[in-house]
C-alpha cells in the first residue's frame, strides 16, 4: 500500500482507470462516426458526379435513399469503424492523462443572466 505522503503517478491519477477512459474514448467515437457517417457516403457520391449532370447534396441523398434505403447511407461502417475506435479510444485516453501531467484543470464558464440585466420577465 502506497504512503500517503508519495505522490500517485499519472495512470493511477486517472479518474476512470485506464480501460474505462479507453473504453470510454472507443463509444464516442463510435457514436460520432455513426451520426456523421451518412454525410460522408453523400459528400462521395456527389463528388463522383459528372460536372454536367450534378445535383445537390439533397437531391443526392433522396436518389441514394430511393435506389437502395436508408442502409445505403451506412455502407462500408464497420470498416470505417475499425479505423475510427482505436483512434478515438487512444485520442481520448491521451488527452486525459496529459491534462494530469501537465495539471491542467478543467473550468466550465457559467455566466448566468442577471436580474437586471435589461430582459424583461415573463411573469
Amino acid at each position: 500500500m502506497k504512503q500517503q505522503s508519495e505522490e500517485l503517478s499519472a495512470l493511477e491519477q486517472l479518474e476512470l482507470g485506464p480501460l474505462r477512459t479507453l473504453v470510454y474514448g472507443a463509444i464516442a467515437g463510435c457514436c460520432s462516426e455513426v451520426a456523421t457517417y451518412p454525410f460522408e457516403v453523400v459528400r462521395r457520391h456527389f463528388q463522383m458526379q459528372v460536372q454536367a449532370t450534378k445535383i445537390s447534396a439533397l437531391a443526392t441523398t433522396v436518389k441514394l435513399v430511393k435506389q437502395g434505403g436508408v442502409p445505403v447511407l451506412y455502407a462500408g461502417l464497420t470498416p470505417s469503424l475499425l479505423q475510427v475506435l482505436p483512434s478515438a479510444a487512444i485520442s481520448y485516453f491521451v488527452y486525459k492523462f496529459m491534462k494530469i501531467v501537465l495539471k491542467v484543470e478543467s473550468t466550465c464558464i457559467v455566466n448566468p443572466i442577471k436580474k437586471n440585466s435589461g430582459f424583461a420577465s415573463a411573469s
